[in-house]
């Protein structure tokens, strides 16, 4: 009597617990599973199905424009910018703070974009930065600042963006040019701005606006009618250079000013290792001032490279220049 009362326990029990589960699996490896699928169905929500998860989307009921601008912020626009053959239109400004030459957070924006879109087309090789303004205080206040603002642009581009400098100008055209004459916030919105304009695209030079325009004026310290950069050109502004470091050189030694024409012969020879005279001429300098380590380098480099004899005549030169040094 007493072990069927104990066996009809033993079954409640095992009833009641049944009910009391659900019916829901109390494996170990199943509650893992289900607690890791959790968090990933909330964190994964993407409700317009642009890539760009909602807790990171700012517009998250509007899909991202995929444009190269602004990939990244899940809201549609558009490409700032449009490449004609004379111009590029920027449909969204370049932005300053206040009446200065500081750009704003959107005005880098728009410059990156730009930049990146200079970088893809090699063979537009000169842009004019123009910088439009309002009439302000005065118009030489506008002008100047309009030049400002153009040098911003310019400085931007070719630090930040890494465009050469050859491949821009500046031109500060003040009040001269406006698009809208009548005074309100609209249209001095409209006036103020910076506009880019294609001088040498494809082999073909273009007239710059505001020289030959009677009513547009002359721009303030207006940009000189260039050829085309080409390699050629850089070559000859490099020899030049060279030139010109290499008798700075030479007019130093001859008066006596050792240490700064030790500088302007290290110069030459940086930028033209192959440069002879200038080589014999520093390894002197470095046995007078000093250098022995640069000195046995410079006799090295011409006994691999000329012979044995120019060796041997610097490595006198080089103890004659010695003799001479003070101690």
């Amino acid at each position: 009597m007493r072990s069927s009362i104990v066996t009809a326990a033993v079954v409640w029990l095992g009833a009641v617990g049944c009910s009391a589960g659900g019916g829901a699996s109390t494996h170990p490896r199943a509650q893992h599973a289900s607690a890791r699928q959790a968090p990933q169905s909330a964190s994964s929500g993407d409700a317009d199905q642009d890539g760009v998860p909602d807790f990171a989307d700012k517009c998250p009921h509007k899909k991202e424009t995929i444009n190269g601008y602004k990939d990244d912020d899940g809201c549609p626009d558009v490409y700032p910018l449009v490449f004609g053959s004379k111009r590029i239109r920027l449909l969204q400004p370049i932005t300053f703070v206040g009446e200065t030459d500081v750009l704003t957070k959107d005005a880098h924006q728009v410059l990156t974009t730009l930049a990146a879109g200079l970088r893809k087309r090699p063979k537009i090789m000169l842009v004019e930065i123009q910088g439009h303004l309002a009439p302000l205080t005065s118009p030489d206040y506008s002008r100047r600042l309009s030049l400002r603002r153009a040098k911003a642009v310019r400085s931007f581009l070719v630090r930040t963006g890494g465009i050469s400098m050859l491949r821009l100008d500046v031109g500060g055209y003040g009040p001269t040019q406006p698009l809208c004459g009548r005074k309100s916030r609209a249209c001095r919105a409209l006036n103020e701005r910076i506009e880019l304009r294609i001088i040498w695209q494809d082999g073909k030079r273009r007239r710059r606006v505001g020289r030959t325009d009677p009513a547009g004026g002359r721009p303030l310290l207006p940009p000189r009618h260039r050829s085309a950069p080409t390699r050629s050109a850089t070559q000859r502004l490099r020899q030049r250079h060279i030139r010109k470091l290499y008798e700075a050189g030479l007019r130093l030694l001859r008066q006596g000013r050792y240490t700064p024409a030790y500088q302007s012969f290290t110069k030459v020879v940086r930028l033209q290792p192959d440069n002879l005279q200038a080589r014999l001429k520093l390894g002197v300098l470095q046995a007078r001032l000093g250098d022995h380590s640069g000195a046995n380098q410079t006799v090295r480099w011409v006994r691999n490279n000329i012979g044995d004899d120019a060796a041997d005549r610097l490595r006198k030169a080089q103890l004659k220049a010695m003799a001479f040094r003070k101690p």
